[in-house]
C-alpha cells in the first residue's frame, strides 16, 4: 500500500477548504478514507494545533471544535511515525 507523509501546510489547507478539489484537500480526504496510508508525526499535529490557535487568519476560519475533531480523526485514522525531530535550518 502507498504511504505518504504529509506536512503541516497540507493539513491546514485541507482545514481551510475541506470540500475543494485542491491537491491538499484531495490528499487529506483520500488518506483519511484509507485510499493509502497517511503518515503523520506528533510534531506535525502539534504544529497544526499551534498555528491555528495562534494565527488570527486561521483561528477566525477554523472553529475550535472543527480543529479538535480533525485532530482526533488524525489520531485515530492515520499512522503515526516518530523519528528525528531535529530542526534543520532553511535553505536560502
Amino acid at each position: 500500500m502507498v504511504r505518504a507523509l504529509t506536512d503541516t501546510n497540507v493539513l491546514i489547507s485541507y482545514l481551510l477548504h475541506p470540500t475543494s478539489e485542491s491537491p491538499p484537500a484531495r490528499l487529506a480526504r483520500s488518506g483519511i478514507s484509507g485510499a493509502f496510508t497517511l503518515l503523520v508525526t506528533p510534531r506535525i499535529l502539534s504544529e497544526v494545533h499551534a498555528k491555528v490557535a495562534t494565527k488570527p487568519y486561521l483561528s477566525s476560519r477554523i472553529p475550535d471544535n472543527v480543529l479538535a475533531q480533525f485532530l482526533q480523526i488524525m489520531i485515530e485514522y492515520t499512522h503515526h511515525v516518530t523519528g528525528d525531530d531535529t530542526v534543520y535550518p532553511a535553505i536560502t
